[in-house]
């Protein structure tokens, strides 16, 4: 789904003139699942999802990274 979001707005190229990275709006999306279990943490659920979007950025901005994806780069 976020990967689908994300080139549904590359598709639809909103300029973007004054961008370093790209002349149309592009996003970067960092996604985390979780079961939740007695004792779990909302806070851990955002943690990795924001770990997965700066790994998503770092790749070269404007992609998607899930939090499986992730762990295989940790």
């Amino acid at each position: 789904l976020a990967e689908e979001c994300r080139q549904n707005i590359e598709a639809i190229a909103i300029p973007h003139e004054q961008s370093l990275i790209d002349n149309v709006v592009t996003v970067s999306i960092g996604v985390s699942t979780m079961t939740p279990a007695v004792g779990s943490l909302a806070s851990e659920l955002i943690s990795t999802a924001d770990r997965a979007l700066y790994l998503a950025k770092d790749g070269g901005r404007n992609r998607s990274m899930d939090s499986v994806s992730l762990e295989n780069h940790a």
